[in-house]
């Protein structure tokens, strides 16, 4: 997966939603969190909204609704059989079988809730971990996914 494939899906958006989802207490899963993060130190595009959804995501459907954004990318690392650090762009359909299992709630049904709330584009971005083990802190690979991610985001 291409820095240039995410710009292509989150391309021509009039307000972008970033939401960053995982456990950051157990390794690679903070992918999604470690972006967002990141993103609100350094993000300077009022065009852009970023949220820490950590583990449970769906308690920020409320806020993401009043944004009205035109793309809603969520970012979160998933066990798709990559090599680590590995990033792939995921349809609805793909999201129940890639490993995003340390939600407290379906992100299908979550994905599912925003595009008919909302009428946004929704974008899936997986991360594959190398090691979601508690305690662990992010992987040399994956956090170098994650930077070509953030630069990308950055840059629109």
């Amino acid at each position: 997966m291409s820095v240039q494939e995410l710009k292509n899906k989150i391309t021509g958006y009039t307000k972008l939603v970033v939401i960053g989802v995982g456990n950051e207490m157990n390794g690679d899963d903070a992918a999604g969190m470690f972006i967002a993060k990141e993103l609100q130190k350094t993000l300077n595009n009022p065009k852009v909204e970023v949220f820490l959804g950590g583990t449970t995501p769906e308690n920020l459907t409320g806020p993401i609704k009043k944004t009205k954004a035109s793309h809603i990318l969520i970012i979160d690392a998933a066990d798709f059989g990559g090599e680590p650090g590995g990033a792939k762009i995921l349809d609805k359909e793909q999201i129940e079988g890639a490993g995003f299992s340390t939600h407290s709630f379906p992100l299908s049904v979550f994905v599912d809730y925003l595009e008919q709330e909302t009428g946004a584009v929704v974008v899936l971005f997986g991360i594959q971990p190398k090691s979601m083990r508690a305690g662990d802190g992010i992987s040399r690979e994956v956090e170098e996914a994650l930077r070509k991610m953030i630069r990308a985001i950055n840059l629109q």
